[in-house]
Formats: structure tokens, sequence, C-alpha cells
């Protein structure tokens, strides 16, 4: 079984079959040869709560795009044309910069991120 616990910055509240609960993190998990993984609260007393969410494994992806838009900022037409400009222009389509690419702006006003993707050719990924 392959598995990847978060750990939350503060706790939070979760609702289960019986009541409410604290939420430390959560746990996401795949057994060998399942069509899902299982997504479950971690409570205050380190242990996964009762409570379960599957998703199959085909529209992970898709959850994670959708966690992205959710939380984070979209980039503007300037900004993806620039970083298309700079980063992904000549790359011979190593580096690709989608329409919908998200931002994570920092604190100071020197710049921004724009999420990318980066292609690793076979014989490079530690296969």
């Amino acid at each position: 079984m392959k598995t990847k616990r978060i750990m939350f910055a503060a706790p939070r509240g979760f609702v289960g079959r019986n009541g409410t609960f604290v939420a430390t993190g959560v746990e996401i998990s795949r057994l060998e040869n399942q069509s899902h993984i299982a997504i479950e609260p971690v409570t205050s007393r380190g242990i996964t709560g009762r409570c379960c969410i599957e998703v199959p494994t085909d529209d992970t992806l898709q959850l994670a795009e959708a966690i992205q838009e959710v939380c984070g900022d979209k980039a503007t037409p300037e900004e993806i044309i620039l970083a298309r400009v700079l980063y992904a222009s000549g790359s011979d389509n190593d580096i690709e910069i989608d329409d919908n690419a998200i931002t994570s702006r920092g604190e100071d006003a020197g710049g921004i991120w724009v999420s990318a993707w980066v292609w690793l050719p076979d014989g490079n990924n530690g296969k």
C-alpha cells in the first residue's frame, strides 16, 4: 500500500457519522491493484477517522487541478504570454504553459511563479 500523510498548519473540523471532530491532516492511500485512492481525515489523536472519500485513479489529476483552481490565482493572459516567451519558446516543447496556468504571488512585488509542464524523457526519471 502506498500512503502519504499531509498535516495541516492548524487543526480543522470535519464531520463524521458521530458528529464534529478535529482533523490535523489527511491521509491519502492506494492499495496495490486498486483503481482508486482513499482520502481520510487524521484525527487529533493521530489516527485516521472512520470516514473516507474514494477517488478513481483516472480522476486524480482532475481533482488536483480543481484544488489548484480553487486555491490558486489564475495567470492573466499577459502573464501567460510573458512566461511562454521567456521560458517555453525555444525549449523544443520541453516546457509548456497551459492557458489556465496557476500563479503563486509572493509577498514582495518582485514577481510571480507560473505553473508549467516540464518534459522528462525516459531514462532520466530514475527508472
